[in-house]
């Protein structure tokens, strides 16, 4: 993920998320073999502008090599909700506290190796 392509993803997700009123994203990083810093803090400042804007983010996806490179890096996720699979996240978000939706529907926010899934209201 270089800085061309994550600007243009947070503000494509960014942008989506106000104008949808998405309440819940899904980034799923299955297709990111490697990682190194500053890839590591674009994905932080990602997640937390989704917070800013009221929604909640799940970080999926995330492969081995990675999470060792985060986790040697001091990368702290802690305060980030990371699951096994989209599939995953998209169950927690569904069942768990104010951001459940009654009828709202999975949609595909963006396409890509770095894709994300959202739940409308």
């Amino acid at each position: 993920m270089d800085e061309e392509r994550t600007a243009t993803l947070t503000e494509r997700l960014l942008n989506l998320i106000a104008t949808r009123q998405v309440r819940s994203v899904v980034l799923d990083l299955s297709a990111l073999e490697t990682i190194d810093t500053r890839t590591a803090d674009r994905l932080v400042g990602i997640v937390r502008a989704i917070g800013l804007l009221g929604a909640r983010a799940a970080i999926t996806g995330i492969q081995p090599a990675v999470a060792h490179t985060m986790t040697s890096l001091g990368i702290d996720l802690s305060s980030m909700v990371t699951m096994r699979t989209p599939k995953n996240a998209i169950r927690l978000f569904s069942t768990s506290g104010p951001a459940r939706s009654s009828g709202g529907r999975v949609t595909s926010a963006l396409e890509g190796p770095c894709s994300s899934a959202a739940r409308r209201s």
